[in-house]
């Protein structure tokens, strides 16, 4: 405890075979660490860490070919409405059933309801 060490190897103090030991308050700014590069990068880049890593990367990949907006639009700029689609009102009398005979289309039309309009002058 709090002593000073100073030298070169892969570890300044050596605590993974001993019991019980109380290591605290040690001086080892000046210890050179000697460590291979792979044994640090195995270290490092745990497998959550290179999923994280790669995460972020590609985040910021999708953030650079983003295309940019520069204001707000109208989603439905491109939709035109419903009007625009018909020619108006039109008359019950005018509409036929497609493939319908002759005599089936006047039966509908003889049992078919009033449209609203017929009902309010009857009404009044």
């Amino acid at each position: 405890m709090n002593n000073t060490i100073s030298g070169v190897g892969p570890g300044a103090i050596d605590v993974v075979r001993t019991t019980n030991s109380a290591v605290r308050g040690n001086d080892i700014s000046r210890w050179h660490d000697t460590k291979p590069l792979l044994v640090v990068l195995r270290s490092v880049l745990q497998p959550l860490t290179v999923l994280w890593i790669l995460i972020a990367t590609a985040l910021v990949f999708s953030l650079m070919f983003v295309r940019r907006r520069n204001a707000i639009r109208d989603p439905f700029a491109g939709q035109a409405p419903l009007a625009s689609f018909t020619r108006g009102i039109v008359e019950r009398e005018s509409i036929t059933a497609p493939n319908t005979p002759a005599s089936r289309r006047d039966e509908v039309r003889d049992h078919a309801p009033a449209p609203d309009r017929e009902l309010a002058e009857l009404s009044a």
